[in-house]
């Protein structure tokens, strides 16, 4: 087998390995969406309000009174995200298909981060509605937790805390939209997870559902499935805001949120550039987008990182 057979045999390998790694080790968030796929660069998708209460029938072959059903739509658009590195050394091409390779562990590991700044975004950024898209909705604070949130006695600002948790889940079922057994997920740091431990309103009962929470052993508590993100650049500090020393956490629910690809949207190339001394180039590309569907499923917890 000549050098150039290699070099594609090594190619191909590394293309389906990455895609491999792709499907297989997802973003954190991916799977707590809906999920489409489009076409085009923009694409609507319609939402169907609770209609008005069942009406009855008064007298004997009286017509019927129809209800409109409210309606209307969200606009998606898609961008392309990528991530791109050159490779100097021949010898270094031989690693590319292996799947534990830094090279793919590090294409993937960037393109799963950008899928969840995307998703994370689209939880306050301003949602298009209107049959173009020409309606600017903005995030409504109505669900959101202050900082200085308590259920009794003067207000203190404070970290994450039980009483905190059980005025999100109140407020995103006080509407009565979630389906059945619809999941709500909170996106919180180590820093709010270390916080729920030393909170003084944690009550024995709490206390070792809570250890269990922290120790990683569970990941759900009080309706609400967690997901943490670690302390590293990629974690919590890059992807839950911050300003002065309040850091925002967000909980929603699976409907709340969508997340679209472009079709055959994740695009692997691995190339030998001339202009480069034929120093190898890997490409990792996808085109995704993702709007709020509901203002009301979706909320913000802050959290005083100094407590």
């Amino acid at each position: 087998m000549n050098s150039n057979e290699i070099d594609k045999v090594t190619i191909n390998g590394y293309r389906d390995n990455i895609e491999m790694r792709f499907q297989q080790k997802v973003s954190k968030l991916r799977r707590t969406v809906m999920e489409e796929e489009q076409e085009g660069e923009y694409d609507y998708y319609d939402r169907a309000g609770p209609a008005e209460e069942a009406k009855d029938k008064e007298g004997t072959n009286v017509d019927t009174d129809y209800t409109d059903l409210p309606f209307d739509r969200r606009r998606i658009g898609c961008t392309l995200s990528y991530y791109s590195t050159l490779i100097d050394k021949q010898s270094k091409l031989r690693m590319l298909a292996d799947p534990t390779s830094t090279y793919v562990q590090n294409g993937v590991a960037t393109i799963n981060r950008k899928i969840d700044r995307k998703i994370i975004t689209a939880i306050k950024a301003n949602a298009y509605a209107g049959k173009n898209g020409e309606t600017t909705i903005s995030y409504s604070t109505d669900q959101d937790i202050a900082v200085d949130y308590v259920e009794s006695g003067s207000a203190t600002n404070s970290n994450l805390t039980i009483p905190k948790l059980r005025r999100a889940g109140e407020l995103i079922n006080d509407k009565d939209q979630l389906e059945d057994g619809e999941k709500v997920y909170i996106l919180a740091g180590v820093n709010q997870k270390s916080a729920l431990l030393r909170n003084e309103e944690t009550t024995s009962s709490d206390y070792n559902t809570v250890k269990a929470l922290v120790k990683g052993e569970i990941n759900e508590f009080m309706g609400f499935e967690f997901i943490w993100f670690g302390g590293n650049p990629q974690g919590y500090k890059a992807f839950l805001p911050k300003t002065s020393n309040i850091r925002d956490c967000y909980y929603y629910s699976e409907s709340a949120l969508k997340l679209a690809f472009q079709e055959n949207s994740m695009f692997v190339d691995v190339t030998r550039l001339p202009t480069k001394h034929y120093s190898t180039q890997v490409y990792v590309s996808v085109d995704c987008g993702a709007t709020r569907m509901w203002e009301e499923k979706v909320g913000t917890i802050k959290c005083d990182e100094t407590k």
